[in-house]
């Protein structure tokens, strides 16, 4: 919402949430490991969700 905010608009669009998925989610995000004490990057899990946001079709 602040976002859409700075640029004019009291509502969001779906480039807003497209556009911060990765800076917004990544910090929140833990992916699964199936390999014992393995934990994935900050650069993994930014790339699991950078690959998210790319599959989904925007809703209309």
């Amino acid at each position: 919402r602040a976002r859409a905010l700075l640029r004019g608009r009291n509502y969001c669009i779906a480039d807003d949430i497209h556009d911060l998925a990765v800076p917004v989610l990544a910090h929140r995000v833990r992916l699964a490991s199936h390999v014992e004490g393995y934990v994935p990057t900050r650069d993994e899990t930014e790339a699991a969700i950078r690959d998210i946001t790319e599959r989904v079709p925007v809703p209309l």
